[in-house]
């Protein structure tokens, strides 16, 4: 038992998880705060392309509104060309009026071309910048547009591509210093989370070592307070139970002595009470059945009747002593069974043989049902105590079956073992019966003919029996008035010579 609990708690499995889900948990902190840092550092950074577009392309308004609009193309020309001169990072200005026409400047040279799309956006457009593919450079930029005028009149939009090497430069130095950063605080984030789940661990693995101790029956084990307040109040309440059960499984000991003591007195007073009953009983019996037999002459009528009662009131209590006595025995470990080789067809016509006079007088049909493959099988069994169970189990279906009705007794082979089954077309059990009836004791009331009520020990005495022969028993019934079955199963015996055993009635 404690190897399989140390199975179940492993102390390094528990390390292990609780560093895991600390590391888990600084990671993904961690993670979060680097993920929020990136998006606002990229978004200063395209605000700062954005900013230095803005001033670019408003200093290009001022200067260049006036030629714009008198048509000085030269020195339009001229201003962009400088400005890209001065300014590497800007790839293209292209100035466009609101009829299309559009002055393309890059860093080689200049044209004239009549432009639209993205140059010629709606009149309401503000100033705004984005990433794109430029066909004029070929390749990425950002692309930033802003309308210009003169005396409150739009006359169109002045576009400035952004080169991307300084911003794909500044970003990969902020994702490296950010990675860097991150391993650095992961590996600090590691050795600390292991320091911290061995120090929360340790008296949690401490307290389950104690607990696996008590677990094994050890409850002298206790556990050891540690710094933390509430493991120290868990350590306390824990060593507060152990105290309790200790206490209780001593408590308990003594009881269970003290059962055990009067079971052994009840069972040496029952045994030896019925030893002193059964000789008074069979004298009784004995001159009732020479009563019986009119061996001092005749009886009347009503002395013959009285005989008869005392006679099967008598062997009525004589079997309840005897079932007594063998309960007895089998409490305290005395009754041995005398086991031998026997014909299973045999024990079970002598069922039919037992109760087939009482059957008689009410009309209750017996039947054998054992296929031709049991015919010389042979088992180890106590003959006796075989033969007593088998009765057991006839009588009662002769007490509950009602006139007209038929008991069938066979036996089959089922899963390596030999099932022997009892049934009949009597009152039936109720499902909540079912279990109960082979308690000692235990009995259901029929209302059927007979006059001298049950003891409840037959059945409890069955179980017992057949339990002593390594087989089980149970009941099935479908309800009340649906009749009933008794089945027990015995171990597989060996074949032998067929015996001579009538199979019918």
């Amino acid at each position: 038992m404690e190897t399989r609990q140390k199975r179940h708690f492993r102390p390094r499995r528990l390390l292990f998880l609780t560093t895991l889900l600390s590391w888990g948990i600084i990671v993904v902190a961690l993670g979060a705060f680097l993920l929020i840092s990136l998006q606002q550092l990229r978004k200063s950074l395209i605000l700062g392309m954005q900013s230095k577009a803005d001033t670019i392309a408003t200093s290009i308004g001022q200067v260049t509104a006036t030629a714009i609009v008198v048509e000085d193309y030269s020195t339009v020309v001229d201003h962009c060309l400088l400005v890209l001169d001065k300014q590497p990072s800007i790839l293209y200005i292209v100035i466009t009026r609101s009829d299309g026409f559009s002055l393309v400047n890059t860093a080689k040279t200049w044209t004239q071309q009549n432009l639209s799309g993205i140059w010629k956006p709606a009149q309401d457009k503000i100033s705004s910048g984005e990433f794109l593919e430029s066909s004029l450079v070929k390749g990425r930029v950002f692309h930033y547009t802003y309308p210009f005028g003169y005396s409150g009149i739009k006359w169109g939009w002045i576009h400035v591509g952004l080169s991307l090497a300084a911003y794909q430069t500044q970003l990969r130095a902020v994702y490296l210093r950010t990675g860097l950063l991150a391993a650095v605080c992961i590996l600090i984030g590691l050795g600390a989370s292991f320091f911290f789940a061995k120090w929360l661990s340790r008296p949690i693995v401490s307290l389950s070592r104690v607990a696996l101790q008590a677990g094994a029956g050890d409850l002298s084990v206790r556990a050891t307070p540690s710094s933390s307040r509430e493991m120290q109040a868990l350590a306390v309440s824990f060593n507060n139970m152990i105290g309790n059960l200790r206490r209780t499984r001593e408590e308990q000991q003594q009881e269970k002595e003290r059962a055990e003591a009067a079971n052994r007195a009840k069972s040496d007073f029952l045994a030896g009470m019925s030893h002193e009953l059964r000789t008074p009983l069979n004298a009784i019996i004995g001159f009732s059945e020479i009563l019986g037999d009119r061996y001092f002459g005749d009886l009347t009528e009503k002395q013959a009747e009285y005989v008869t009662d005392i006679l099967e009131s008598g062997k009525h209590l004589l079997g309840l002593i005897n079932d007594i006595l063998d309960l007895s025995k089998i409490e305290v470990g005395k009754m041995d069974l005398e086991l031998s080789a026997v014909s299973l067809k045999e024990i079970l016509h002598s069922g039919l043989v037992m109760v087939k006079e009482r059957c008689a007088k009410h009309n209750i049909r017996l039947r054998l049902d054992a296929p031709e493959e049991m015919d010389g099988l042979r088992v180890m069994v106590d003959e006796r105590r075989m033969k007593q169970v088998i009765f057991n189990l006839m009588s009662n279906a002769a007490k509950f079956t009602p006139e007209g009705g038929e008991i069938t007794i066979g036996a089959k082979e089922k899963d390596g073992e030999l099932e022997v089954s009892v049934w009949d077309t009597g009152i039936g059990i109720a499902p909540e019966h079912l279990q109960k009836i082979f308690e000692e004791f235990f009995q259901i009331k029929s209302g059927m003919r007979d006059k001298t009520p049950g003891t409840g020990l037959g059945l409890a005495l069955t179980r017992r029996i057949v339990e002593l022969h390594g087989g089980r028993i149970w009941a099935e019934s479908e309800g009340k008035g649906k009749g009933s079955c008794f089945i027990f199963t015995l171990p597989k015996g060996q074949p032998g010579p067929a015996p001579d055993v009538p199979t019918g009635k």
